[in-house]
């Protein structure tokens, strides 16, 4: 596991990450819409749910197991879901952009796998401090964004063709796909509040007393 760093650093390290991410998440827009890019036109809620799955599911959990507040036990449970995503990503990104053989029920069944995953490891976890507490919680709102991912999965599945060389990834953003963009565009309102609150009670509130 990795070393811990200090308070003052990983408050750097998160900022950090987050502009990062949001920088590239511009970067990915243009070149998916206006270069058209493998797997289609994107809509800008699809892009921020796309940002935020990135940041929640990989970066977050990236920093919060160098978090030497938290206990053994709850950095453990990051990284094992960290191992668990990235073994996701070096599977699935060649099916994606190389042997477009992908198909969303390939994602779906690992999101629900992911659920069980952190679900157990959370409840072998004991809170000791309001740190451990905290990210206890945040677990449950990885959980939720797994379930509705699935959700996406599954509406892929009923209206797009994603295998072969005209496969498309990302829903674009018309009039015929309007309830899912609502849904997610609901979705990504929560987990832009939902931020500011984690970020802030992690990194400035939360402390081991």
């Amino acid at each position: 596991m990795s070393t811990c760093v200090s308070e003052h650093r990983l408050r750097v390290e998160t900022l950090l990450a987050i502009a990062i991410v949001a920088v590239a998440a511009a970067v990915f827009y243009f070149l998916q819409n206006r270069r058209m890019a493998a797997g289609g036109e994107i809509a800008v809620s699809k892009l921020f749910w796309l940002a935020y799955a990135i940041l929640y599911w990989y970066v977050l959990p990236a920093l919060i197991m160098r978090d030497g507040r938290a206990h053994l036990e709850i950095r453990r449970l990051y990284a094992i879901f960290f191992a668990n995503m990235a073994l996701r990503g070096l599977i699935e990104l060649p099916m994606i952009y190389s042997w477009r053989n992908w198909h969303p029920y390939y994602g779906a069944a690992q999101d629900a796998f992911s659920i069980v995953l952190i679900g157990l490891l959370a409840m072998r976890a004991r809170s000791r401090s309001p740190v451990d507490s905290l990210l206890k919680r945040h677990a449950i709102v990885i959980a939720a964004m797994l379930a509705a991912e699935i959700k996406f999965a599954l509406y892929f599945a009923a209206n797009f063709h994603t295998q072969g060389a005209h496969a498309v990834y990302y829903v674009p953003n018309n009039g015929d796909h309007s309830a899912i963009l609502r849904f997610t565009t609901g979705a990504v309102a929560f987990l832009t509040i939902y931020l500011g609150y984690f970020t802030r009670e992690w990194l400035y509130g939360a402390n081991e007393s």
